[in-house]
């Protein structure tokens, strides 16, 4: 438990601590850790970056005795490190402490996550697994007596556990007042994720919040508090013409005025951006009544080469007509169509791939032939008659892995792409869990948005058959994409079982296993079929792009969604978390209203692959 392991090391340096001579001291010391390749969570792609760059900027400018914690500490070596940082710091010192990586609030208190954290456990765990900000670092340091102190927390991406948190904080870390002479500066403020990147091709090695900040340290004589400021309002255009939105949170009790040197510069506090980000930032921030085609025109002729034109070139595409002028003289469309064309060929069966850090992780499938539907031993054709076997040829596409979180979901809310109400979640939980409570029209628009993020891919909803050739995986003439009893349900999908009876006392009689989980389970919990996805029998039940119609005569046989004018019912496939066992069979078909939402009805996505 870090709190007692972190006390027991602090109290072996009680003694040396107090025996410390109190003469004042002038040491600068900095101790930076980035953490980027988890055993569990989520790996992260700037962060030993950004802990490198920032090591340079404090000790090769600032002249910093820098503590760089090497690799992806675990809590054990991050706590063994920083209690000897600790014993280094002396009364009157100048502390800098920098940590890149993921990180979690309850709502009062801020933890940091480092390698070994656990991806599933109750908030009461998570608390003893990773490191709380204030009570184990800042009042530890603050103990020492430094004369001043500077905390940068890089650990706002997102909230990372699947059990998420009572406090609600899906993403970003609390506000912490600071107090003698400290200042914290969080890389996005309550409930905001700060970005890695602008764009797939964004060429720095720097997450947006460090590149903006790492310039303002190479000058002593700038006022610190000021260049942070302006290090704030820089990233907050920069995340708003992607758009997203991330404005840093700063809390400080250190004099506007101080600087390193002692001999502060006056005016304006920091350099503006450079040239090519400050007219991507102008063409792109959207300002009322003004044409963007010619912004955007505008930013092509400037920097041709300039390290945001693949995403100028696609907002281009996607709103303006005409030429573009980028090397030879060819239509808008026609540039951004030959990159996307271009990305989607070096995809190859079964590789996986994410458009973006909020978007879902897909897997592609290959072209295959199979036999759609359901063999009469598989069910009473009297009373289940229309599921014949017929057979279906598809091109190849990719899927998602897993179903689309709430997480996914309110992220594409908040960027303004979805439908803003309250999503009910029942108490279930959101985070990682599946969306749930969503209609086929707001599923068919998280999909249109997607593909506006995306830029390279097509995204929509599965058809049916898609959707049934995804689950069997490979495997014909399966009822489920498991074998053997009914009580083996529990370790491959989310189904009615014996804690969902006990706890909500369902009608319907249920399996005889029990997986822990008696509402929703954190998507790709469960065992994956074949093809490597998770949940196609359970958790949620998905919706797909096809009007329901009963039977499949005269259904297409190439794949693609079957439609009819006025539809009055869209297709629903895969079991749910309060179906039973039956309901989760491979070749089962139902229906719904394509504007009524449930607590037991998901999706997950397709991405064309032509």
């Amino acid at each position: 438990m870090p709190t007692l392991r972190l006390a027991a090391l602090i109290a072996c340096l009680a003694a040396s601590i107090w025996l410390a001579p109190a003469a004042e001291a002038r040491e600068r010391r900095a101790f930076i850790v980035g953490v980027q390749d988890y055993a569990e969570l989520t790996d992260l792609t700037r962060t030993q970056a950004d802990a490198d760059g920032y090591a340079a900027a404090f000790g090769d400018n600032l002249d910093f005795e820098v503590t760089r914690v090497p690799g992806d500490p675990s809590t054990d070596a991050f706590e063994t490190a920083f209690v000897t940082f600790l014993d280094s710091i002396a009364p009157g010192d100048q502390v800098v402490f920098v940590f890149s990586g993921h990180g979690w609030s309850n709502g009062t208190e801020n933890y940091l996550a480092f390698a070994d954290a656990p991806k599933q456990a109750p908030e009461s765990l998570l608390k003893k697994k990773t490191v709380p900000v204030t009570a184990e670092i800042l009042e530890e340091i603050r103990k020492r007596n430094p004369s001043l102190v500077i905390a940068i927390f890089d650990a706002c991406r997102d909230n990372p556990f699947d059990a998420g948190t009572m406090a609600g904080f899906d993403k970003g870390l609390a506000r912490v007042d600071a107090i003698d002479g400290m200042i914290i500066i969080n890389s996005a403020g309550p409930n905001q994720k700060a970005l890695d990147r602008l764009s797939n091709r964004d060429p720095s090695p720097y997450s947006v919040f460090t590149r903006t900040l790492l310039p303002k340290l190479q000058d002593p004589d700038l006022p610190l508090y000021p260049a942070f400021d302006a290090a704030r309002e820089e990233v907050q255009l920069l995340a708003a013409s992607v758009p997203h939105p991330q404005r840093p949170m700063i809390t400080s009790d250190v004099s506007m005025h101080f600087c390193f040197s002692g001999n502060c510069k006056t005016g304006s506090a920091a350099p503006a951006l450079d040239p090519d980000t400050a007219l991507f930032v102008q063409v792109t921030k959207g300002t009322k009544g003004r044409d963007p085609c010619t912004g955007y025109q505008g930013y092509l002729d400037a920097h041709p080469g300039g390290q945001f034109v693949d995403r100028v070139q696609k907002l281009f595409a996607l709103s303006c007509a005409g030429p573009q002028p980028v090397g030879a003289p060819v239509a808008a469309r026609t540039v951004t169509e030959i990159a996307a064309e271009e990305a989607v060929a070096a995809i190859n069966d079964f590789d996986t791939f994410q458009d973006c850090d909020d978007c879902p992780k897909m897997v592609a499938l290959p072209f295959g032939k199979f036999q759609m539907g359901s063999a009469p031993y598989e069910h009473d054709p009297k009373e289940d008659p229309g599921y014949p076997l017929h057979e279906v040829t598809l091109g190849r596409f990719a899927i998602g892995i897993t179903e689309i979180t709430f997480a996914q979901y309110q992220f594409c809310q908040m960027e303004g792409g979805c439908t803003e109400r309250a999503i009910n979640d029942r108490g279930y939980g959101k985070g990682n869990r599946p969306v749930m409570n969503v209609t086929w029209q707001e599923a068919k628009e998280y999909t249109e948005w997607l593909t506006r993020m995306s830029g390279t891919h097509t995204y929509r909803l599965p058809t049916e058959a898609e959707w049934e050739y995804a689950a069997r995986g490979g495997r014909a003439g399966m009822t489920y994409y498991w074998e053997g009893s009914e009580i083996e349900a529990c370790k491959h999908g989310n189904l009615l079982d014996l804690s969902s009876k006990a706890k909500y006392e369902w009608r319907a009689e249920a399996i005889q296993c029990d997986d822990g989980q008696p509402a929703t389970a954190p998507v790709g919990s469960y065992t994956p079929n074949p093809w490597g996805l998770y949940d196609m029998f359970g958790n949620m039940s998905e919706w797909v792009e096809d009007c329901y119609i009963a039977g499949y005569e005269g259904a297409p046989t190439d794949g693609s969604a079957r439609q009819a004018p006025d539809c009055k019912a869209r297709g629903v496939r895969g079991g749910s978390w309060n179906g039973r066992n039956e309901w989760a069979r491979i070749a089962i078909r139902d229906s719904d209203r394509p504007d009524y939402p449930a607590s037991n009805m998901g999706f997950r996505v397709v991405a064309e692959l032509k």
